[in-house]
């Protein structure tokens, strides 16, 4: 495991430092649409060599949120029902029984 870990690592380093060599060439800021698709370019590269690392964050914190959705879907529905309640109570003068007079 350690061997693979290092072995990303070092694709990483790699494409980075190429990366790097590939801004500092003179031509490409000649002009502005170079840089421009490069960098557009380099956004999704990395992307795409972060996705293994960035994953595990992507589905804890999908996964808190939908638990938190979920609560406050429930606690909406408490309070809707509340008011309901509420609003019922307010314009019967509440519940009455038939037997009293």
């Amino acid at each position: 495991m350690h061997e693979l870990l290092s072995q990303y690592y070092e694709i990483l380093l790699h494409c980075f430092q190429y990366d790097i060599h590939v801004y500092t060439l003179p031509w490409v800021w000649y002009w502005v649409v170079p840089v421009l698709f490069y960098t557009w370019f380099f956004f999704i590269k990395w992307t795409v060599l972060l996705f293994p690392i960035c994953l595990p964050f992507y589905l804890v914190i999908w996964i808190l949120a939908a638990i938190r959705e979920t609560y406050l879907e429930k606690q909406y529905l408490l309070h809707l029902k509340k008011d309901l309640i509420n609003h019922f109570k307010e314009k019967t003068g509440g519940l009455k029984d038939d037997n009293s007079n």
